[in-house]
C-alpha cells in the first residue's frame, strides 16, 4: 500500500478508547489485532489493491459482523457500494476482527461495521487514488517514493529512538504530549513538513516544520491534544 500524502494522517486513541472502532491499515498483529500503518488515504494499483480493515471493541464479539462500503457520489452523498460478511468466529472470544477489503476504483469512501440487526458499530472514511510512477521524467518525486516510509507515535524521542511507542495513549491532567516520528531508509528529500491533526471534522492543529537538509531520512514532531478520541 502507498501512502497518498506526507501529512501525518494516522489514527491513535487518547484516554478512554472508544467502545468500538474501525481503521484501515497496512498491517496488523495477528494475535492482538492491533493495527499498524494506519492512514486515511491510500493509493491502489490499476488492477486494484487490498487494504486491511480492522474492527475492535472492548468486549468479546458475540455476533456476526458485516462491512458496508459506501462511496461518495458527484452530489457529495454516500451511496452503498458493496456489502461483505466478516469471516469472524463468534466462538473465538476475540475483541477484534479483520476484513481484507479490495478497492478497484478511485474516490471517497465510508466504511461501516454492522452488528446484530444491522446496527452501525463503527465507521471511518478513506480516500482512494490510483498510484503513479515513483519519479517522473522531470525528476519530480511524488508520494510513491515514500511507500516504505513509517509513521509511529511514542511518549518521547531520545537520540533518534522513539520511547514508549504505541497507538493508544492516556490523558495526563487533561492533556497529552506525544512525539510522532516519520522515517524511511531513503533520504526524505524534504525541506518542509506539514502536519495536520484532526478530531473528527475538527482541526486540532495545523503546523509546518522546516527540515534542515534533504538527506535526512527521519524527522520527529510534537503533537499535543487535550480531548479523548480518535485522531
Amino acid at each position: 500500500m502507498k501512502k497518498l500524502t506526507l501529512l501525518l494522517f494516522a489514527l491513535f486513541a487518547i484516554s478512554i478508547a472508544q467502545a468500538q472502532s474501525v481503521v484501515l491499515c497496512g498491517d496488523y498483529d495477528k494475535i492482538t489485532g492491533i493495527a499498524s500503518e494506519v492512514f486515511e488515504a491510500w493509493e491502489i494499483d490499476a488492477t486494484g489493491s487490498n487494504v486491511y480493515t480492522v474492527y475492535s471493541q472492548e468486549k468479546k464479539i458475540k455476533d456476526a459482523l458485516t462491512l458496508r462500503l459506501e462511496k461518495q457520489n458527484e452530489s457529495g452523498l454516500y451511496e452503498v457500494f458493496g456489502t461483505y460478511a466478516f469471516n469472524n468466529d463468534v466462538k473465538s472470544a476475540q475483541t477484534w476482527a479483520m476484513f481484507d477489503l479490495f478497492f478497484t476504483e478511485e474516490g471517497k469512501y465510508r466504511v461501516n461495521i454492522l452488528g446484530k440487526g444491522d446496527a452501525v458499530l463503527a465507521s471511518t472514511n478513506t480516500s482512494i487514488a490510483l498510484a503513479e510512477a515513483a519519479v517522473s521524467d522531470t525528476g519530480y518525486v511524488d508520494t510513491y517514493y515514500y511507500e516504505n516510509s513509517v509513521l509511529a507515535f511514542g511518549e518521547s524521542v531520545d537520540k533518534e529512538i522513539l520511547i514508549g511507542e504505541s497507538t493508544v495513549f492516556t490523558l495526563e491532567n487533561g492533556t497529552r504530549k506525544i512525539s510522532a516520528k516519520l522515517e524511511q531508509d531513503e533520504d526524505l528529500l524534504l525541506t518542509k513538513l506539514y502536519v495536520t491533526v484532526t478530531l473528527g471534522e475538527e482541526v486540532i492543529s495545523d503546523d509546518a516544520y522546516d527540515i534542515p537538509s534533504k538527506d535526512w531520512n527521519y524527522v520527529t514532531v510534537p503533537i499535543t491534544v487535550d480531548k479523548a478520541g480518535s485522531y
